[in-house]
C-alpha cells in the first residue's frame, strides 16, 4: 500500500475559499450592476445636472475632493450613491435633492 499524503486541513480550505472568489469575481463583472429603474432614473439626472452646469468629471472630483473616478462609477451605477454623496453633488451642481429623485408618471 503506498502512503496516502495529508492535507492541511488551511491548505483545502484556502483553495476552496479562493476558488469561490474567483467565481464571484467572473459573475460579477458578467452581470454588471442591477438598479431599480427609479435608480437609474436618478443616475441619468446626475449625470444631466453635471452636464446642465458645464462640468466634466475631473472638474467635479476636484471640486467635491474625490477621484474622477470615484464620479465615473457613480454615474455608471458601479458605485452606489448614498444620501449625504447626492446632497454634496445636488449643491454643487446647483439643485434640490427632489430634482435627482422625481419619477415618471
Amino acid at each position: 500500500m503506498g502512503r496516502r499524503e495529508e492535507r492541511s486541513p488551511l491548505r483545502d480550505s484556502s483553495i476552496i475559499h479562493l476558488g469561490l472568489f474567483q467565481v464571484g469575481i467572473a459573475q460579477s463583472a458578467r452581470m454588471g450592476p442591477v438598479h431599480s429603474p427609479e435608480y437609474q432614473g436618478m443616475l441619468a439626472l446626475l449625470r444631466q445636472a453635471r452636464l446642465d452646469a458645464g462640468l466634466t468629471q475631473v472638474e467635479v472630483a476636484k471640486r467635491l475632493e474625490l477621484r474622477q473616478a470615484f464620479v465615473s462609477k457613480v454615474e455608471r451605477g458601479e458605485r452606489r450613491l448614498d444620501p449625504v454623496e447626492l446632497a454634496r453633488f445636488a449643491a454643487l451642481y446647483g439643485k434640490p435633492i427632489a430634482w435627482f429623485l422625481k419619477t415618471k408618471k
